[in-house]
């Protein structure tokens, strides 16, 4: 972790960011974040991101805890689908890569978002019916798992791409205000993940999470809204 931390520190110094106007420069950092709130552009797509994000935090939190109440596994063996998040995780990157120039940031941004509550609407169902156990249940709640990852990786750099390129003259202060939104979701998600280790209100929360990434991009997206944020579009992922 400290030689990734290190390179990432490395890697920053060597990123071209695009500096601000002058206007937004000298109006004062709370003021910029203050209109940034205010573009729905910038902050629907940014939401949706986050959402998206953490929806997938919320799985990460409670799946040690499904695979000991629901599959009588021990909470260690989780870490032996990561092979296949990290795998449905790059499919979905790798996507966006070949897709983003034909289809467009926010085309690809409905297409992970619909993704993603696909996923999270069929662990509900599979919950409340009864399928989320035994050995069958395992290999369904992992499919459906990888499924809400690789919509989220398509979602999420889109999604960040989407927003930044509607508010592009404010330069980085877009862009860190993006990354906060973003991760700020994502950590209340966490945070509220503790309360979902009994019972099955986890697959209730993934189900909100994932229903509401789908309406803010379906009903607060626009679809030609930054319809050439191709080459931004395979920035960075979560």
């Amino acid at each position: 972790m400290a030689v990734i931390a290190a390179l990432a520190i490395a890697l920053s110094y060597a990123l071209p960011l695009k500096a601000g106007s002058r206007t937004a420069a000298t109006s004062g950092m709370a003021g910029t974040y203050w209109i940034l709130l205010r573009r729905p552009g910038f902050l629907w797509p940014a939401c949706a991101g986050g959402l998206g994000f953490a929806t997938t935090v919320t799985l990460q939190e409670v799946s040690p805890f499904v695979f000991q109440e629901h599959f009588r596994l021990a909470v260690t063996s989780f870490g032996s689908i990561g092979l296949l998040l990290g795998v449905a995780y790059f499919s979905g990157a790798m996507l966006v890569n070949r897709l983003v120039k034909r289809l467009g940031g926010v085309r690809l941004m409905h297409a992970g978002a619909a993704l993603v509550a696909l996923a999270t609407t069929s662990m509900l169902a599979s919950s409340l019916g009864g399928l989320l156990a035994h050995f069958s249940g395992l290999w369904i709640f992992i499919a459906l798992y990888c499924l809400a990852i690789f919509g989220q990786a398509v979602l999420f750099p889109n999604s960040m791409a989407t927003a930044v390129s509607d508010a592009h003259e404010h330069g980085a202060h877009a862009m860190a205000l993006c990354g906060f939104l973003q991760q700020g979701l994502a950590g209340i998600a966490a945070t509220a993940a503790v309360l979902q280790h009994h019972g099955g209100t986890w697959t209730l929360a993934v189900f909100v999470l994932g229903a509401l990434t789908w309406l803010v991009v379906r009903f607060k997206v626009r679809a030609g809204q930054a319809a050439d944020v191709d080459g931004s579009s395979s920035g960075p992922t979560r």
